[in-house]
């Protein structure tokens, strides 16, 4: 009787801990979408097979849930990104800026819209290009995402998303060695209204 009462015992504390700790990739979608509104920094590093030392870029980000994601980098040199579902915006100091539209540019745009769905955590999206594999639980989780199809598969081997309540890191591996690490810090939701340059960078 002994040994039946601690098996049930333990079969009981097993599944009600696999209940309580199991974190899927749809708790995940769910976790990350909920952000209509986020602005912080981030520091990218990029690791080139051909050079001994890395690339670094730091800027800040801005993602609003009607205009899309603002992605100023402010160091080497100003470049500033703006990515929608409709188009890509490049303006670079003292030259025309630049608009990609997705019928004119469908490869370049194909891989601003990854970009975009791997910021925000869009899962649903990533699972019809990826094999995901996710560790961990809310307060600490990574996603490893594989690709399996052309023309990702050529491009990276894999990429790693991690964070807690925000994304927090991006590692992407690519299959001729390149890595780039993009590490993200004082990320906030407010104020929940964009300063007059975010306005400015958006917009003009």
């Amino acid at each position: 009787m002994l040994n039946r009462g601690w098996i049930f015992a333990m079969v009981f504390f097993l599944c009600n801990s696999n209940a309580v700790s199991a974190f899927t990739v749809s708790d995940l979608q769910e976790h990350l979408g909920n952000t209509a509104f986020v602005r912080g920094d981030f520091t990218q590093t990029k690791e080139l097979a051909m050079l001994n030392a890395p690339l670094i870029s730091k800027g800040i980000f801005v993602r609003h849930e009607t205009k899309g994601l603002l992605w100023q980098q402010m160091s080497p040199f100003s470049v500033i990104l703006i990515l929608s579902d409709k188009q890509v915006i490049q303006k670079i100091q003292g030259q025309k800026k630049e608009v990609l539209l997705a019928k004119e540019n469908p490869l370049p745009f194909y891989f601003s819209t990854l970009f975009l769905d791997l910021f925000t955590g869009n899962t649903r999206a990533l699972s019809s290009q990826f094999s995901m594999q996710l560790k961990g639980h809310e307060k600490a989780w990574s996603l490893t995402l594989t690709p399996k199809k052309s023309p990702l598969n050529k491009v990276f081997k894999y990429i790693v998303l991690s964070g807690a309540e925000q994304i927090q890191h991006f590692i992407l591996q690519e299959q001729r060695g390149d890595k780039t690490r993009i590490d993200f810090k004082n990320v906030t939701k407010t104020p929940a209204l964009l300063t007059q340059e975010e306005h400015r960078a958006f917009e003009d």
